[in-house]
């Protein structure tokens, strides 16, 4: 999903990959730390899919709310994921969401992020 987000002409939006441990990269696959990233940050999206694989949503959740950087969630690839899968996902974004999307299809990020004038 990231990959194909970065062929959009962004303006304002870096993205990156999270490991499970927390470990952000960007699509060159260069480490970049957390700090540095949501300092320069005034909006963090997390997106993820089902399956509860979003565990570096605490830390990056975490880092974003003692800078006070405002978060969103994105619950990609829902329209048939079952609903135990979506539920393991929403429980690891949720508290680190000021806002959480259920995207059915999986195009209403590009529409989101542009709504977000990223």
């Amino acid at each position: 999903m990231i990959k194909r987000l970065a062929n959009a002409d962004w303006q304002h939006a870096t993205l990156l990959t999270a490991a499970a441990t927390g470990a952000l990269h960007d699509l060159s696959g260069r480490t970049r730390t957390v700090r540095d990233e949501i300092d320069g940050a005034d909006l963090v999206v997390l997106v993820a899919g089902p399956g509860g694989r979003a565990n570096a949503a605490a830390i990056i959740g975490e880092a974003c709310s003692q800078r006070r950087v405002m978060t969103t969630g994105f619950l990609v690839g829902a329209a048939k994921a079952p609903e135990r899968e979506l539920s393991k996902t929403l429980a690891q974004l949720r508290p680190w969401s000021l806002m959480v999307v259920i995207a059915k299809n999986d195009d209403y990020i590009d529409d989101m992020m542009a709504a977000l004038r990223a």
